[in-house]
């Protein structure tokens, strides 16, 4: 479904229902460019490096289309409804605003985006402005009644201040703290001997305080910050325009559920930047600001690369050449995903669809849903085969080599297990069995329950378990919050939060901790 600034607010109850009840999320940007020609990406750069000239890149270029494809599983038949949303984004205001956006394109990336039926002039009458959270602290009212924004490029960087400079911004963050925590209504006077230190203290302000505190000039040295009223809060919120893209990226937090992209450092690092706030100058405060954001973020391409149980699965890992394999796999699984009434455009289209940023989520959704099915099929054989050899573990045998042998087998290290990862490999193994898995959150019910054509509920046997063709998926229904047991099993949940990095030594940003990379990992990455 195309969304465009003439019909945004119109659909935005109905296109946040969808995101709000998804299961989970998957979002896919196009961009302006990648990398402007001053910057070289280098296998040899450490994170910092790395970050630092993604950082600059995401600066330079804009979004130009946003792609938001909800899945929710439909309880009746157990097939997963996707609905595809396709938003031009553009940084024009409205009336009684002026942001004055400036940004950079490559010319080989227009061209890409016209050779895949990117409709320019549709881009630039009908594309949804923005604003984050940065720049809405700065707005400012002019003297003739418009509201005006200082953008990144009048922006004060912190790590450009001099020491002196450090030191008269953090006394007087804690002069500002201090003067909150004593509840007064005086105002708080600052002196500012500079119009530089003057206008660095208005940035602190707005960009921090902006909804509760208001400051102003007092005279030629000093500056006065007082605190905003209930009503006057209110009142500048009500002049700020409704038509903000941020909107869907609140939405989209508020859904608590994964977020799902492919090869995800530009299309994540944008839209923080975009539409969140301004990027900050080093990676720590950066995944702290990501994670404000949202709270559980998925790189397909990293899974299938770096899961142990996905990456030796394909040749390659290129989002069309993943999608045509697992969408087929599911297909024999007979797991259906259905385009929900009303966004059967891709359907009906006879151009390809590939590139448009809706089509992309939507492939990068399939990706994700047909590898959380495999893991936890996975992961359960794996589970009864070892609860079966705990079972049946002759006595006296001591917790030691054995052990050490069964960690290495989990872990893929064992060579005979190895060897068998590069057989798949060359292959093409079978990603899904035949049927639909059994997604019962075994906390809630005990015993697998089957009907009979009368009615009857039986239960399973273990001979008739036994029974069932190894590899295949089991026919039940999923139920009972399957997002639950499927998108957060113990076996994924550490993949959670890893971005990944084309041509590094360090192929991944670790959002929720350190990253821990070895040996194995350096010498993948050189080859991707």
């Amino acid at each position: 479904m195309e969304i465009l600034k003439s019909d945004f607010e119109q659909k935005l109850p109905f296109i946040k229902k969808a995101i709000l009840e998804a299961d989970f999320i998957a979002i896919d940007c196009e961009f302006t460019g990648l990398t402007p020609p001053h910057i070289n990406i280098n296998n040899t750069d450490d994170l910092a490096q790395r970050y630092s000239k993604i950082r600059s890149s995401v600066e330079e270029f804009t979004i130009v289309q946003y792609g938001v494809c909800t899945f929710k599983r439909d309880k009746e038949t157990g097939d997963f409804i996707a609905r595809p949303f396709n938003f031009y984004i553009f940084g024009n205001d409205p009336d009684n605003m002026q942001s004055r956006r400036v940004f950079s394109v490559d010319a080989s990336s227009l061209a890409f985006l016209h050779s895949n039926n990117f409709d320019f002039n549709k881009w630039i009458k009908e594309g949804i402005p923005f604003y984050n959270f940065t720049e809405e602290g700065t707005f400012y009212e002019s003297a003739y009644g418009t509201l005006r924004m200082n953008n990144r490029r009048s922006r004060i960087e912190e790590s450009a201040l001099t020491q002196s400079g450090k030191s008269f911004l953090e006394y007087n963050r804690k002069a500002i703290n201090n003067w909150l925590q004593g509840n007064t209504e005086q105002p708080l006077i600052i002196q500012v001997n500079t119009p530089f230190y003057k206008k660095l203290i208005f940035q602190e302000v707005q960009e921090n305080y902006n909804n509760f505190l208001q400051v102003m000039s007092r005279d030629i040295k000093h500056v006065e910050i007082v605190r905003l009223k209930e009503e006057q809060r209110k009142a500048k919120l009500q002049k700020t325009s409704a038509l903000n893209f941020r909107t869907i990226i609140e939405a989209i937090g508020d859904a608590k559920c994964p977020v799902v992209a492919h090869n995800a450092a530009f299309d994540i690092l944008h839209t923080t930047d975009q539409f969140w706030q301004y990027l900050p100058d080093n990676l720590t405060k950066c995944k702290e600001v990501v994670n404000s954001m949202w709270d559980y973020i998925v790189d397909t391409k990293y899974l299938a690369e770096y899961h142990p149980l996905l990456r030796g699965c394909f040749n390659t890992s290129v989002l069309g050449s993943l999608f045509n394999t697992v969408h087929t796999e599911l297909e024999e699984a007979g797991q259906k995903i259905v385009l929900a009434p009303g966004f059967d455009r891709y359907i009906k289209s006879n151009k390809p669809n590939e590139h448009e940023a809706a089509y992309d989520a939507y492939m990068t959704g399939v990706i994700y849903l047909a590898f959380m099915m495999y893991i936890n099929e996975q992961s359960d054989k794996q589970n009864n085969k070892e609860n079966g050899e705990q079972i049946n573990k002759p006595n006296g045998v001591e917790n030691g080599v054995e052990d050490d042998e069964e960690n290495k087998e989990q872990n893929g290290e064992v060579n005979g297990e190895q060897k068998e990862g590069d057989n798949n490999k060359e292959k093409g193994i079978t990603l899904l069995g035949k049927r639909k898995r059994d997604l019962i959150d075994s906390d809630d019910v005990e015993d697998t329950i089957e009907t009979n054509e009368e009615g009857e509920t039986t239960e399973s046997s273990e001979d008739e378990e036994e029974e069932k063709e190894e590899g295949e998926i089991e026919s039940t229904k999923v139920i009972d919050e399957p997002s639950r047991t499927l998108f957060f099993n113990k076996s994924v949940i550490p993949y959670y939060g890893r971005i990944f990095l084309m041509r590094s030594d360090t192929p991944y940003i670790n959002l929720k901790g350190e990253e821990e990379v070895n040996v194995e990992s350096r010498k993948k990455s050189r080859t991707d």
